[in-house]
């Protein structure tokens, strides 16, 4: 699924510049699978990578397609590593936890991540990433002034010589090995993933502990905003809708949770949407996931 307009004029002079793409976007536009596209199977070794003396416990792809995230064991330490899918490079470790990673889940930006862990904290982590304007993309575009959109898909342009590289977009000296964000609890927490709010795609945190509650969190400041009650047993997963108008929460009794998410239900959920808005305060967002229905195998 594009996160950008899927629909690009033929004829324009930067059809960057005209389209706003960001680098990650780009090149998860030509990651893009089509519908005529044969789909293949990968059956090919193109990496083996030592990521932890202690063992590797989750690994995640990026929405963009150009990294993705391994939560490691290292002794007793357990990082949070980011990695270049192409090259297989290590680019960025981040640091902090102290116990298993249970999970780990990227934003829809791909500028975020956020991991859950049996040390009693989820964190999340903040990737920095180059400016537009400086890109290798933009710099290439400037030198094609009659380039169309087309090269897109076509050999003439290969990426590797129009985009910039996953190192080279990653400012990973200006990135901080410890966790933007702490959001503490009080037992081993199993689960964490970010709201898909569109336009504000890592305001949301929500995660799923041992202590079979559901918890709702700012991501600017790590505020607990609201507390679900319904499992009965420790909270193990949990997933969003695409439209993130409902999400799911699995436990460890076999029983599916279906929550819905009122602001979505109903349209509310625009650009002037944001996490620390008085109308979803702490009070009222208690309101706004609602439990919907239970699911069981039996």
């Amino acid at each position: 699924l594009f996160p950008f307009p899927e629909i690009v004029k033929e004829e324009q002079q930067n059809p960057w510049e005209e389209l706003m793409l960001t680098v990650n976007q780009r090149h998860a536009f030509l990651r893009h699978r089509k519908g005529d596209d044969a789909f293949c199977i990968p059956n090919t070794l193109l990496h083996r990578i030592p990521c932890g003396t202690s063992g590797c416990y989750v690994v995640r792809f990026s929405p963009c397609g150009r990294y993705f995230a391994a939560a490691c064991g290292e002794q007793l330490l357990f990082t949070v590593k980011i990695y270049d899918v192409d090259g297989g490079e290590l680019l960025h470790t981040f640091l902090g936890h102290h116990d298993l990673v249970y999970d780990i889940q990227w934003s829809a930006d791909s500028q975020f991540i956020v991991s859950a862990s049996s040390d009693c904290t989820a964190k999340l982590w903040k990737l920095v990433f180059a400016d537009p304007s400086t890109t290798a993309a933009q710099r290439s575009m400037k030198s094609r002034p009659n380039a169309r959109t087309n090269f897109l898909t076509s050999s003439n342009y290969p990426a590797t010589s129009v985009f910039s590289t996953a190192a080279e977009n990653l400012r990973t000296e200006e990135m901080s090995a410890e966790a933007a964000v702490v959001f503490q609890h009080a037992c081993y927490v199993y689960t964490s993933v970010f709201h898909p709010n569109p336009h504000h795609p890592s305001n949301l945190v929500i995660t799923g502990a041992y202590d079979r509650l559901i918890r709702v969190w700012d991501c600017a400041n790590g505020q607990l905003l609201t507390t679900l009650h319904y499992h009965r047993s420790h909270v193990n997963s949990i997933t969003f809708s695409f439209d993130g108008s409902k999400f799911f929460s699995g436990d460890g009794q076999g029983v599916i949770n279906i929550w819905e998410d009122a602001l979505v239900s109903r349209g509310s959920l625009d650009d002037s949407y944001s996490a620390r808005d008085s109308t979803i305060s702490s009070g009222k967002l208690a309101n706004r996931f609602r439990h919907s229905r239970s699911l069981t195998d039996k």
